[in-house]
């Protein structure tokens, strides 16, 4: 039987560890294959972003499923990936800031013409603590854990 848990306190919990991590994999699939990699990711506003390549079977994927699974450690993350267009432009600016901060890595995508910022909007989180699993559904403001 589910047990309601703070959901502040959880998901501040789960933010706080997504804050201080630069990668993370990411999981596509596009009808019968599934592919799993690691990206340079920051969490900003509650979702994730990452940048990449027009030309990168990520990229390919996400367009035609955008739906997309995430895992760091013990936390899994499912969303709905959307491409919102190229790091520089004046609409990503401030997440762009973010990055610059948190996880310059990412800028390197800034200078090529194929590149496209991708955000990840939060459906689901699931994680593993002390022999029981929690999630939350950030969109209910909701946890709750089993076992």
């Amino acid at each position: 039987m589910p047990k309601q848990i703070n959901y502040e306190e959880k998901y501040n919990e789960v933010a706080k560890r997504l804050e201080n991590e630069k990668s993370i994999a990411l999981c596509t699939v596009d009808r019968d294959k599934v592919a799993a990699r690691t990206v340079w990711f920051v969490f900003y506003k509650d979702s994730i972003y990452f940048a990449t390549s027009k030309a990168y079977d990520k990229c390919k994927q996400i367009v035609r499923n955008p739906n997309v699974a995430l895992c760091l450690d013990n936390i899994q993350i499912e969303g709905v990936a959307l491409i919102i267009g190229h790091p520089e432009l004046e609409d990503n600016k401030e997440v762009i800031n973010y990055i610059a901060v948190k996880c310059p890595e990412l800028n390197r995508y800034n200078k090529y013409r194929n590149s496209v910022l991708i955000e990840i909007k939060i459906n689901k989180i699931a994680t593993w603590t002390d022999g029981g699993r929690e999630y939350i559904n950030p969109a209910e403001k909701s946890a709750f854990r089993i076992g």
